[in-house]
């Protein structure tokens, strides 16, 4: 998961800041990077997946949304749990991979989990092309 690479993403960041390792940097590090922000998101992730199974699957029964053929929901779910970790400081990358990870426990023979995975699939497929396409139009200016 690459939420996981933050914490050192941040020491390295912190250690540049104070102009190297000192005994302040490395406890707030590990307190605030390592101990809070994964299990905020951990813990975010686990309840914002359970209420969206909930919101999915149970409120109200039958609910149409699972019936639909939009994957909309799915890129709509990551941005609100990944949007609402940061904003209480988490991180989002881990809580979305947890919400996930709950989500598909939540009626996992539902046929609503095979669309949003369709539409998660598409959706990065696309991207990855429009990053290419990008990448390769810089590559002239890159090298000129």
């Amino acid at each position: 998961n690459d939420g996981l690479a933050f914490p050192f993403v941040y020491l390295a960041l912190a250690v540049v800041g104070a102009g190297g390792f000192t005994a302040a940097t490395v406890t707030e590090w590990l307190w605030l990077d390592v101990a809070y922000r994964i299990a905020v998101g951990v813990a975010a992730g686990a309840a914002l997946g359970w209420l969206l199974g909930k919101l999915l699957f149970d409120w109200p029964k039958r609910n149409p949304l699972a019936n639909t053929n939009s994957g909309v929901i799915a890129l709509a779910g990551v941005l609100a749990v990944y949007g609402l970790t940061e904003l209480v400081e988490g991180y989002g990358f881990i809580a979305s991979f947890v919400a996930g990870l709950v989500l598909r426990r939540r009626e996992s023979e539902h046929e609503f989990h095979t669309q949003l995975h369709d539409f998660s699939e598409a959706i990065e497929h696309a991207l990855t092309s429009m990053l290419l396409i990008g990448l390769g139009a810089a590559l002239p200016a890159l090298f000129p």
